[in-house]
């Protein structure tokens, strides 16, 4: 049996696709292959394929797995040890092709990474054996997950596929290939004693299969932008971020080339930057900034950082930090991962508002923040404490700042809610090993609040990790002296100049432009609810001075 790895190249990238792989690869040989086919009309219609055989060879001897290829160009080069190869198929309006080996590293920058799904959606699955997920904002940012007897391709919210490996329901007594794909950046086929019309034949049906069929499954994904005037504003936002330090470098476990999984800890690595170069055993946001700091580099450098994969001692890849890290851009929507920019597709967005939808939001106008209230609260503060020792020979100015930032808006805001019956839990305890987490900031009924004030997702995120480290030391038993919890609250207080749009008389959490804080309550609530409790979303917004 023979493994057919279909990638289609996208359209706009052709040119430097053919540049690129002709600086590695040699041209064995060339053919063209017409097929017939009826059109709806059952009227004739003729394809002309026109195929290229291109081979990388190396110097020593071994059978290849896939010498099946290098035959039907008429060729013999079938006896080396690590070689790579691809077929390239032009049609009058496509290119697409068929990698070999490790041609997949030349040919994954290049091709369609939406063109697999839209096949994908439109099969009808008897059993699927393996996916892999990304789940952007998650601890898990890249799942993989296998199955025994698993025939649903279901999706949980906040998860894009990123690779499917099962059987599909083909047609009576196809032929074409077997009933088991692999989807992911490529589709893989396999078959028996393929021909180079057989090639031709699986594209026209894939083809086929996409323009004509109905959707037959829901797959949220992460959509490659090619717009080069919206991709220089994300690039544009994120050397702004990394220059303000609001980025974290963020590597995952492994990466998806073609429909294969490439494990990062299987390697060994070299970071380069111009002429300076290091060798490294881990590959993380440590070993990569120490390596900027050692060298003096600029922040904005560190996207440049240049990463060379080794295994067994032998160079197999080159990447870059860019490559290799997270970043979501809220206001487009978008993510950076493999070094591209994604949107979140509709059937992404769905899943994650539907989800959201099941959580019960609360608002009560009595706990809104007073913007002035709060001012006044500081110029008494301040007139009461500005003869303090402490701020002896400081300016006025310097003395306001520092009793404000002493009475930051969320200890001012859960003194206020002490007063209205709250119970206050603003204190420090010893989590495992050297951290500190607070447990949580009020209590009342059964239910521990987690309060956050601010107007981005930045700020408002640690109310949500916060609250799921406290409750997992508190459902372990690592917690003495706190209250029977029953409920769990993110208590979200909005600096916005609009209140959210309210439905069935509470706010929709889905209004928020936050994507980032969506799929972290999104994670939140399926935890709380996991461990055995009730979460609840309470909103309130502050109120500015008149």
């Amino acid at each position: 049996m023979a493994t057919i790895n279909l990638y289609k190249i996208e359209k706009g990238q052709k040119e430097k696709f053919f540049e690129s792989v002709k600086k590695k690869y040699n041209i064995l040989g060339e053919k063209n292959i017409t097929i017939n086919s009826k059109g709806d009309d059952e009227q004739k219609i003729e394809k002309k394929y026109n195929m290229k055989m291109f081979f990388s060879p190396s110097s020593e001897e071994k059978e290849l797995s896939w010498s099946w290829a290098l035959k039907l160009f008429d060729k013999t080069e079938s006896s080396k040890t690590s070689p790579s190869g691809f077929i390239s198929i032009e049609t009058e309006e496509n290119t697409y092709a068929i990698s070999f080996s490790f041609a997949y590293f030349s040919i994954d920058p290049y091709c369609d990474k939406n063109f697999p799904f839209e096949f994908a959606r439109r099969l009808e699955y008897k059993n699927i054996r393996t996916t892999a997920l990304t789940n952007p904002n998650s601890m898990k940012n890249k799942t993989i997950n296998t199955y025994l007897d698993y025939s649903n391709l279901d999706f949980d919210s906040g998860e894009s596929l990123s690779k499917i490996k099962g059987k599909v329901r083909l047609p009576d007594n196809f032929e074409l290939f077997n009933e088991t794909i692999e989807i992911g950046n490529s589709i893989k086929f396999i078959r028996a004693n393929p021909s180079l019309e057989d090639i031709a034949r699986i594209i026209e049906y894939v083809e086929e299969v996409i323009e004509k069929e109905e959707e037959k499954v829901k797959i949220p994904l992460l959509q490659r932008i090619t717009d080069e005037k919206i991709i220089n504003s994300l690039n544009e936002t994120l050397l702004n971020d990394i220059e303000d330090d609001n980025i974290e470098i963020d590597f995952s476990e492994y990466q998806i080339y073609a429909t294969n999984v490439v494990f990062n800890q299987n390697f060994q690595y070299k970071l380069k930057y111009k002429t300076k170069t290091e060798d490294i055993d881990i590959l993380n946001e440590k070993t990569i900034r120490e390596f900027a700091d050692k060298h003096k580099l600029d922040k904005k450098d560190l996207l440049d950082i240049k990463v060379i994969v080794h295994e067994d001692n032998k160079s197999k890849f080159t990447t870059s930090v860019k490559k290799l890290m997270f970043y979501t851009n809220e206001k487009e929507k978008a993510i950076l991962t493999n070094g591209e920019w994604y949107k979140y597709n509709d059937d992404y967005l769905k899943y994650l508002h539907d989800s959201l939808s099941e959580l019960t939001v609360e608002y009560d106008k009595e706990y809104d923040f007073d913007e002035e209230d709060y001012e006044k609260f500081l110029e008494e503060k301040f007139n009461k404490e500005k003869l303090k020792k402490e701020y002896d020979g400081l300016k006025e100015e310097t003395i306001k700042a520092k009793i404000k930032a002493k009475y930051y808006k969320e200890i001012y805001y859960n003194t206020r809610l002490v007063n209205k019956g709250f119970k206050s839990f603003d204190r420090e305890l010893e989590n495992l090993g050297k951290h500190k987490i607070e447990v949580m900031d009020l209590y009342k009924d059964n239910t521990m609040y987690s309060v956050k004030i601010g107007n981005s997702s930045g700020k408002l995120c640690y109310a949500v990790d916060q609250s799921i480290e406290a409750l997992k030391m508190y459902h372990r038993k690592q917690l003495t002296g706190i209250p029977k919890i029953e409920k769990v609250c993110l208590w979200l207080v909005l600096d916005r100049k609009t209140p959210l749009r309210v439905i069935n008389g509470v706010p929709d959490i889905n209004d928020m432009n936050m994507l980032i804080l969506k799929n972290k309550i999104d994670i939140w609530k399926k935890e709380v609810r996991i461990l055995g409790y009730t979460p609840i979303i309470k909103i309130n917004y502050v109120q500015k001075k008149s």
